[in-house]
């Protein structure tokens, strides 16, 4: 693997404040780069420097303010970036209902590509899912397959993955079209776990947080094929500088972790401080994506599950967000 990497480079890194995008700050920093974070308000300035500075000196961060539903505010918040690292994610199905999220993604993207393009952004990591690469029902997905799109979907995990299938190809269209002007890769990761920042954290957090007071996940598949926030974050910086990432997608996943084995991980750990609920072990895994192409071409590395498993719940109560 090659780099282009220069440290004090100014990255722009969309939605600070959230979980994937705070663990990207602070790998930046880490790193020796400057980060331009957008916020949708700079009333969550102080919690997000906050958050970083948990990890690493927040030093050289600083605010944007920028919105994916509008077009103000992307030009300042690109302008003097040479790197871009699109993490935001349409808000929350209570604020976006239905299938206006699928739009949301897609126009959110274009705002943001569009604006790293004319500031002479160099490369633009985005963030898409593994929802955007479902195979056929008992297939192996690479890098390669795409998720069958759905005339009118009314299923929340099927207007997720449309939303994020769509927005990427958009990406990819939009970057074609310049020419070789700027750089795109994309990074399709399973369910997120790992250690959280503060309280703005994904909703897959929840699956733990379920299991540490007592009950079931409440998921359609006994288990999940999960990622770790912080394996994830290196992999955005990795894909920022490295020469193989240019024009590439990379799926990223860890493992596949039953239900029942990560309960039984928790309660080794925290015997009875938590109710952790025994649950039966399937019959059968659902693992559909393999991560061969970003160990390989990137040297990119995933740290044990159980680590992941024990880190994230040991976050979750320093948190408050379960007692125990």
């Amino acid at each position: 693997m090659t780099s282009t990497s220069q440290t004090n480079s100014t990255v722009l890194v969309t939605g600070g404040s959230g979980y994937v995008g705070a663990w990207c700050a602070v790998r930046l920093l880490q790193a020796g780069h400057k980060v331009r974070a957008t916020l949708r308000s700079l009333a969550r300035a102080d919690e997000v420097r906050a958050m970083i500075a948990r990890e690493t000196d927040p030093a050289g961060l600083s605010f944007s303010v920028a919105d994916l539903t509008k077009d103000s505010g992307w030009g300042e918040a690109a302008a003097g970036c040479r790197y871009a690292l699109h993490v935001a994610s349409p808000m929350s199905p209570s604020d976006i209902p239905g299938p206006q999220a699928i739009a949301v993604a897609r126009d959110g993207a274009l705002r943001v590509l569009r604006a790293c393009a004319e500031a002479g952004v160099q490369r633009v990591v985005m963030t898409s899912s593994s929802a955007a690469a479902r195979p056929p029902l008992g297939q192996i997905a690479d890098e390669g397959i795409w998720t069958e799109l759905q005339e009118n979907p009314t299923n929340p995990f099927e207007i997720y993955g449309q939303s994020k299938t769509i927005a990427e190809r958009a990406a990819w269209h939009f970057v074609a079209g310049l020419g070789g002007r700027m750089e795109l890769a994309t990074l399709l990761p399973v369910m997120i776990e790992g250690p959280v920042l503060g309280h703005d954290y994904a909703l897959s957090v929840e699956l733990i947080a379920e299991m540490m007071r007592g009950r079931t996940p409440q998921y359609p598949t006994p288990g999940i094929q999960m990622v770790d926030v912080r394996d994830l974050a290196d992999l955005h910086l990795t894909a920022m500088t490295a020469t193989e990432a240019a024009g590439e997608r990379f799926l990223a996943t860890a493992e596949y972790v039953s239900f029942a084995d990560a309960a039984q991980v928790l309660r080794k750990h925290f015997g009875r401080r938590l109710p952790i609920p025994t649950l039966p072990t399937p019959t059968e895994v659902a693992a559909m994506w393999n991560s061969s192409k970003a160990f390989e071409r990137l040297a990119w590395r995933a740290r044990p599950m159980r680590e992941t498993l024990i880190d994230t719940a040991e976050s979750l109560l320093r948190e408050g967000a379960v007692n125990g």
